[in-house]
């Protein structure tokens, strides 16, 4: 776990600031060039992921290794949800990056249905969620069979129609 109050991920926190270096440039390139079909086959590769983000230095390499992974969006819903919800939530609401991460994984949520990216979507975008009514539309129809979609509907103010 990436922030276990026993181990605290120790040795990999150790390797990830090795490789970062004073400056966390070399994390930062290794990041940008990341393979999403190579990093979702790892296991627990989303905490590792989210461990090695955190430990960049700056909000600017950040959002340069986001801005690498834009391409990429649409590959895994995946790796989308855990970007989204582990790494893009937490920038601020005005953010470029943060608004194209958005933009960009809009269509690929409505085009696969997938719940757990909707959810997410909804929880990123909160009060926000009506500017995308499609996905609104596709997360009412889920909420149909769905307590937990329902609730996020709910809970963002969005109820189901």
């Amino acid at each position: 776990m990436p922030y276990c109050t026993t181990c605290g991920s120790r040795e990999y926190r150790t390797a990830v600031r090795q490789l970062a270096g004073p400056l966390g440039g070399p994390l930062c390139d290794a990041l940008c060039e990341l393979s999403v079909d190579e990093l979702v086959r790892v296991p627990r590769w989303g905490q590792a992921l989210q461990v090695a983000i955190y430990d960049l230095p700056s909000r600017s390499q950040v959002q340069t290794v986001l801005n690498a992974w834009l391409p990429q969006v649409g590959s895994s819903s995946r790796f989308d949800d855990v970007v989204l919800y582990r790494i893009v939530r937490a920038l601020p609401k005005v953010n470029p990056v943060r608004e194209a991460w958005i933009r960009a994984t809009v269509p690929c949520a409505i085009a696969t249905r997938d719940h757990s990216l909707i959810e997410t979507l909804l929880l990123v975008l909160r009060s926000a969620a009506h500017l995308f009514p499609e996905r609104v539309e596709v997360a009412a129809e889920l909420a149909t069979d769905s307590k937990q979609m329902r609730r996020v509907l709910k809970n963002v103010g969005a109820p189901p129609t």
